[in-house]
Order: C-alpha cells, then structure tokens, then sequence
C-alpha cells in the first residue's frame, strides 16, 4: 500500500500541456460506462507517468445503473453524465 501512497498526489494539469501523451478510448453501448484515459510517460524533468482517466455514464440510465452495480452514488466518484 505504501508504493501506492506514493503515487497519490494531485497533477497539475497545465504543466503536462503539449508533453507527448497515449489516448485509449472506451465507447459505451447503452448502459456501459464511455472511458478516456490519457498516459503521459515521463518527460523532460517528469521522472513519473501520469494518468488521467475520465468516465461518462448516460444520465437516461443513471439510477438503474447505481441500483444494478449497488454501488456509490454516481455524485460521490469521478463519473460525469452525459445529458
């Protein structure tokens, strides 16, 4: 768990702007989850990779979603919904 702290630090975004970055993209069908996770390998004076994952979820199925995974409110983690 230790190695994992290490890695828990908030990223400035601004200063990974124009640093070589790899995209994997996730489509959804109706009720999945649409995925975008971009990876920066280390660059420059950056000796760590960074990782910025977004989510989305359709708002049409989002307490059916909730209820079928009995999982947190979609408020309470990272997933943004689509309207």
């Amino acid at each position: 768990m230790d190695d994992w702290k290490v890695c828990d630090a908030p990223i400035d975004v601004a200063s990974i702007k124009g640093n070589p970055c790899f995209g994997g993209l996730d489509l959804s069908t109706i009720i999945d989850i649409t995925a975008l996770t971009l990876l920066f390998p280390p660059y420059k004076e950056r000796k760590r990779w960074v990782v910025l994952p977004f989510f989305w979820i359709p708002e049409d199925n989002m307490e059916q979603r909730v209820k079928c995974d009995r999982g947190p409110r979609v408020e309470e983690i990272c997933i943004e919904v689509l309207r």
